[in-house]
């Protein structure tokens, strides 16, 4: 408990809303992470969990509230300036260029945050020095290394999803925003997935949005619970598990 308490915490936010016309995706949460931790996000379909994402790495615009990373507020800024500064996010679906190689599709990330030159200059960028390094330390954390020179789109889905994961870590975060990894592995998938999260969780501080209860139930440090926007628990995986508000809501039975 008291390591818990002396981490510090890289991002916090305040009254965070986010509002689509009479619909209130999000609804003034206040919420914090602390840096080490691997921090899982569950909740019913609609609960606000992918829109809570997209606030923090700046693809939406909240309607209320303040969100800050490392004390700094970025609530206004962009999702490339939130990338700059260090928090990687993945998608709930694959989200890759499927014509250009594995190799091509994490370069591409690692090239994006190191270097202001315009975007459509990366075919005459060199393929070496410090783009090429995390590009490929990228491929290697997830295993991908020998399926470099594919193209993207013909990997299977589990690769894929992997790929997601390692364009995520080839813009070199601090912070990584991981929505639902697991989606639609296969239970060998799945059992490298946990793996490969558990592996990153010694290294970053993530943030995870899960449905698959065996992945968070195992590897997560500390759990909250959206309903309608909000949070209605908070805490270790068995504090929620016994939670009774969350077992109304969400975990029933599978609790």
């Amino acid at each position: 408990m008291n390591a818990e308490k002396a981490a510090p915490i890289l991002i916090r936010i305040e009254g965070l809303t986010k509002r689509f016309g009479a619909l209130t995706a999000v609804d003034r949460v206040d919420f914090s992470l602390a840096r080490g931790r691997l921090h899982s996000i569950i909740g019913p379909n609609g609960a606000g969990k992918t829109t809570f994402f997209n606030l923090i790495s700046g693809e939406l615009p909240p309607t209320a509230g303040r969100i800050f990373f490392q004390d700094r507020d970025i609530t206004r800024l962009q999702a490339s300036q939130i990338a700059h500064l260090g928090i990687g996010r993945s998608f709930q679906r694959t989200n890759i260029f499927p014509n250009l190689s594995v190799y091509d599709n994490a370069w591409a990330a690692a090239y994006a945050v190191r270097t202001r030159h315009p975007f459509h200059l990366m075919k005459e960028a060199p393929r070496s020095g410090e783009v090429a390094d995390a590009t490929w330390a990228a491929l290697e954390e997830v295993g991908l290394q020998e399926r470099a020179h594919h193209p993207a789109g013909e990997l299977p889905h589990g690769e894929q999803r992997l790929l997601e994961v390692a364009i995520t870590l080839a813009a070199g975060p601090t912070v990584l925003l991981l929505d639902e990894p697991s989606s639609g592995l296969s239970s060998g998938e799945l059992r490298s997935m946990i793996e490969l999260l558990q592996h990153l969780g010694q290294r970053y501080t993530i943030l995870l949005i899960e449905h698959n209860m065996t992945v968070v139930m195992s590897i997560s440090e500390r759990i909250s619970v959206f309903h309608f926007g909000t949070i209605i628990a908070e805490g270790k995986p068995e504090e929620v598990r016994t939670n009774e508000d969350v077992k109304r809501a969400y975990l029933g039975r599978r609790a």
